[in-house]
């Protein structure tokens, strides 16, 4: 039996955006001053900018509750997940985009939720950019239609997004900027498919979680800003579109679905 060293594991990849990153450090900097079962992992893509001064920073600040890996190629989203996630030693794993702010609050009460609920597989909270829209991520199934309307016409969700009345709804899958689940759950299912370089690696995850019988939950009545930042949008033809593409193919022919 696996034995944890800590209470939770927060799993954060970069690529460059160093600002970014400092700014989620600062956020999550509370959470970490005042528990003693938390540690941070931090797996660097390979980035180009001030990435490097800044994760030096705050190793020297957090010591021990800090890991940071600089990996020798950008690996990916399931890729670099998958490097910081085979570090982490903790019982429940949340993965975080370097994008997003987050309060002690949201961690706390998304980690109570999931020891509260043995049927829960994944939960994740509700996503607010800084003006206070709230974001479409509590998703269907990512079918041809939705994703080529989003990649070529780019969808933008808005305030104007609605999930209904009730505290807790049960998605076909949520976009990985905010996850948490146990780590016996990631180990059960066989990690990320690390295949897909950038999307819909989210969408598989949760897809071969439901797979167990477990729930995916998204909590409305939970929030931490995420600052979305839409790299296929850049352009149809951009390295990032055609692996999100290559992405795609695979994961309808994986689970012989594309609608």
């Amino acid at each position: 039996m696996r034995r944890y060293s800590y209470s939770l594991s927060i799993v954060i990849i970069t690529y460059n955006g160093a600002d970014l990153t400092d700014r989620l450090m600062g956020s999550l900097w509370p959470l970490i001053d005042k528990s003693d079962d938390t540690e941070i992992v931090i797996v660097d893509n390979h980035s180009t900018d001030s990435t490097r001064t800044i994760l030096d920073r705050w190793k020297s600040k957090l010591t021990d509750r800090l890991t940071v890996i600089y990996a020798e190629k950008n690996l990916g989203v399931a890729g670099g997940r998958t490097i910081g996630t085979e570090s982490a030693r903790g019982e429940m794993i949340m993965y975080l985009d370097n994008d997003t702010i987050v309060s002690a609050e949201a961690v706390n009460r998304l980690r109570s939720y999931l020891e509260t609920h043995p049927s829960c597989g994944l939960v994740a909270p509700a996503l607010r950019s800084l003006s206070g829209e709230l974001q479409e991520s509590a998703k269907p199934f990512p079918g041809i239609g939705v994703k080529v309307r989003n990649m070529v016409a780019g969808h933008k969700s808005g305030s104007n997004v609605s999930y209904g009345d009730t505290d807790t709804i049960h998605p076909y899958y949520v976009i990985g900027a905010c996850q948490l689940f146990r780590r016996a759950t990631y180990d059960s299912v066989g990690g990320l498919d690390t295949r897909i370089f950038y999307g819909p690696e989210d969408a598989d995850f949760c897809e071969r979680i439901r797979q167990t019988g477990l729930t995916i939950d998204y909590l409305q009545n939970v929030t931490i800003v995420h600052e979305w930042q839409r790299a296929t949008r850049r352009s149809l033809f951009s390295r990032l579109s055609r692996e999100h593409i290559k992405g795609l193919i695979h994961f309808y022919i994986k689970h012989k679905r594309f609608f």
